[in-house]
């Protein structure tokens, strides 16, 4: 299992034949340790990333900032035909772990404090 840091960079890399006859798209799920889905990737059509066809490619999956809650996790990947079928599936692909790390505050981000921590910014005027 992968272990990364709170705030670094999570990079999943894989192998993929990409059908020839048809459009493909990649999605990437990803569920915490109780098998919820915390949030779905996907290159086409909600990235709009158009894959090549007919071709073995190595394909990277890059999170970065991963500002998941410090916890367990696993990936699934799925080949798919968008909007009208899954063509292949990999339940449980792959997991990771996110340990606790401070930011830049005082306190280190948690689990306790939410599955995720979006990127923000404050203003006092």
């Amino acid at each position: 299992d992968l272990q990364i840091f709170f705030g670094e960079v999570l990079k999943i890399e894989f192998d993929a034949l990409l059908p020839d006859e048809i459009n493909s798209g990649l999605n990437i799920s990803i569920f915490d340790s109780e098998n919820r889905l915390i949030s779905l990737y996907s290159t086409n059509p909600h990235d709009g990333v158009v894959l090549p066809k007919g071709v073995r490619k190595k394909i990277q999956f890059i999170l970065e900032p991963c500002l998941l809650a410090p916890g367990k996790y696993s990936i699934d990947i799925s080949l798919t035909e968008p909007e009208v079928r899954i063509i292949e599936e990999a339940p449980q692909a792959f997991f990771f772990e996110v340990l606790e790390k401070k930011l830049g505050g005082v306190w280190p981000y948690r689990k306790e404090y939410g599955t995720s921590y979006l990127p923000h910014s404050w203003r006092i005027y």
